[in-house]
């Protein structure tokens, strides 16, 4: 939708700027009910804006052994770190974060 695309636009170009004494958050949560189209806009939204994502589940993320998901998300960073180093644009994309993580606050 535009609007998510004006949004998420919005948030990438925040990312680049120097603004003094404002943070802006280089996580953007998507939220929606099943089958809203969360994934299809955002992959919509990298072909259109030339961004490589590094996708993953977050089922990924589910292990027995501590320290494991974090040095996967370590992991898939440095993916998308490297192709920021060859001057392309790149996310690391986590889908269904809601179902590996749990859920907070009753949504």
């Amino acid at each position: 939708s535009p609007s998510f695309l004006d949004k998420t636009s919005v948030h990438i170009a925040k990312n680049f700027m120097d603004l003094p004494k404002i943070k802006v958050p280089l996580i953007l949560g998507v939220w929606g009910g099943k089958g809203q189209g969360k994934t299809f806009q955002s992959n919509l939204i990298f072909a259109k804006l030339g961004i490589s994502p590094i996708v993953m589940s977050a089922g990924e993320l589910e292990s027995g052994n501590a320290g494991e998901p974090a040095k996967l998300v370590r992991q898939r960073y440095r993916e998308a770190s490297d192709i920021v180093k060859k001057g392309k644009l790149s996310t690391l994309f986590i889908n269904d974060l809601d179902a590996g993580a749990g859920r907070m606050g009753g949504t």
